[in-house]
């Protein structure tokens, strides 16, 4: 037997921080509609999973009003789409699972009709094979058709999200009047990190005070989306392209195609994939604070650094103890928030704790350990603007002073948010970690950076301890319009 019937699906919308977001001039994103049939043909067996379990995420993300619905298909198949929907909903990270909706022909028309005009325009991905159901859509204004198809536009998630930008793009140039054309800005990262920061409200899919983050498709070339949205500038977060292979010592930097694209494009980086580089390897970064730190740096008053060099078996190491074991890459592998501290050299405790921490990784680095007051200063750099918070560490960032080895994730050794403290930072402290901001953005040559300083016990002194590109700014409420200010004024 058939079923027929229409209930949209609305999925949750993105949960933009407090703050100054409430003033914002925002412009609303169309609805979108999905024909399953037509992402079953698009997507291989292997793939229908993944890639709508990734559109289920990004729709939420992007905070996309979004409905399922098949046509004119037997009970058995429904089923099976069905439990198709429910596998790519099983995500932690996918609020709800959507209703399949199955429309019969006696019906189709009329929920057609009704789903085009709910609330302005209506993007209907279909299978283009579907003659009949192109035909009667085709009777409704407000739904805009979109047929998926592997050798055509539609062929991934992104590739979706990427329609519905440019539907409202148009839309929004249509409706506003107004001379200031959209600041557009096109993001290259791994798809979780951009849901992530579309959840916060960072990387907003539609117009907000005149700029909007449209994600760049690694599957087409990059000449035919510039044309299309006219980048004016590109972010990225390179780093998520590190992979450590087992078998491994070191990890590397895979980049893919796209990037080696770019390189021979005319389009603007806020910041380059090459300025990025030390960041991503604690033993350059210290390098470069090394730097900072000399007398003509004009820091070197109260900042001071840990001994840094290669961790090796062969090196001395009681004559180091105490002493800190990371990865020498800062980012981007799962394990670069493991770290072991070494009180005393107990071999086969350390031989235990490094095959745990970092499996076959040993591109290791040792720190000295510096005994600190028990918090550290979260501070985000975002252009010229830099906030700065106060965060509380655990005891499992001290480690345990009667073992000779213990591993612990530094993650876990700190409060979720740095938000969450009420203790203030010195005026004295605040100016110095200012004034390190700017020697850094101006060492790196960054704009989207963090970093992480101690309270040296004792001595008065900061230890500047990580540095990161593009951290999240979770927290921080004024991020939006400082990224905002960052992009559109590119300027150091």
């Amino acid at each position: 037997g058939r079923a027929g019937g229409w209930d949209a699906m609305v999925t949750e919308r993105a949960s933009y921080p407090k703050g100054r977001r409430r003033q914002s001039l925002q412009s609303e994103l169309p609805n979108a509609a999905f024909q399953l049939e037509g992402l079953e043909k698009l997507w291989k067996d292997g793939q229908q999973v993944r890639e709508l379990a990734s559109l289920l995420e990004g729709l939420g993300a992007y905070g996309v009003t979004a409905s399922f619905f098949c046509y004119d298909r037997t009970d058995g198949d429904v089923q099976t789409a069905r439990a198709l929907i429910s596998r790519a909903a099983a995500s932690p990270k996918t609020r709800e699972i959507p209703d399949l909706v199955v429309l019969t022909e006696p019906v189709v028309r009329a929920d057609l009709t009704s789903l085009g005009s709910s609330s302005g325009r209506t993007l209907l991905f279909h299978d283009p094979e579907d003659e009949a159901l192109v035909e009667m859509a085709r009777g409704v204004d407000s739904l805009e058709l979109v047929p998926c198809s592997s050798t055509g536009e539609i062929m991934t998630s992104t590739s979706i999200f990427q329609r519905i930008a440019a539907s409202h793009l148009q839309l929004h140039s249509e409706q506003k009047e107004t001379s200031r054309p959209v600041f557009v800005v096109g993001h290259i990262m791994k798809e979780s990190r951009s849901f992530a920061l579309s959840r916060q409200g960072l990387l907003h899919l539609e117009v907000c005070d005149g700029v909007c983050f449209v994600p760049v498709d690694e599957a087409a070339p990059i000449r035919q989306q510039q044309e299309r949205f006219k980048f004016d500038v590109l972010i990225h977060k390179a780093s998520d392209w590190i992979v450590h292979s087992t078998g491994h010592p070191k990890a590397s930097l895979a980049l893919p195609p796209l990037f080696e694209s770019l390189a021979s494009s005319a389009l603007p980086w806020l910041d380059s994939v090459d300025a990025t580089m030390p960041v991503l390897s604690r033993t350059e970064m210290h390098q470069l604070l090394l730097e900072l730190a000399r007398p003509e740096g004009g820091l070197s008053h109260r900042l001071v650094l840990p001994v840094t060099d290669s961790f090796t078996a062969r090196t001395n190491l009681e004559a180091r103890t105490p002493f800190i074991i990371k990865s020498n890459a800062a980012c981007g592998v799962s394990f670069s928030h493991n770290m072991i501290i070494v009180r005393s050299v107990d071999k086969v405790a350390l031989n235990t704790a490094l095959e745990e921490c970092y499996g076959d990784y040993r591109d290791l680095v040792m720190q000295d350990l510096m005994d600190h007051e028990g918090y550290e200063a979260k501070v985000y750099c975002i252009g010229r603007a830099v906030h700065i918070a106060k965060r509380t560490l655990s005891s499992k960032a001290r480690g345990d002073e009667h073992r000779p080895v213990y591993a612990f994730d530094s993650l876990r050794a700190k409060n979720r948010s740095p938000a969450q403290e009420d203790s203030m930072i010195s005026g004295e402290d605040l100016d110095f970690l200012h004034e390190c901001a700017a020697q850094l953005r101006s060492k790196l040559g960054l704009r989207l950076f963090g970093f992480d300083a101690l309270k040296v016990k004792g001595s008065g002194k900061l230890a500047i301890i990580d540095v990161n590109y593009f951290p999240s700014y979770n927290g921080i409420p004024e991020a939006r319009e400082d990224l905002h200010q960052a992009l559109v004024n590119n300027n150091m």
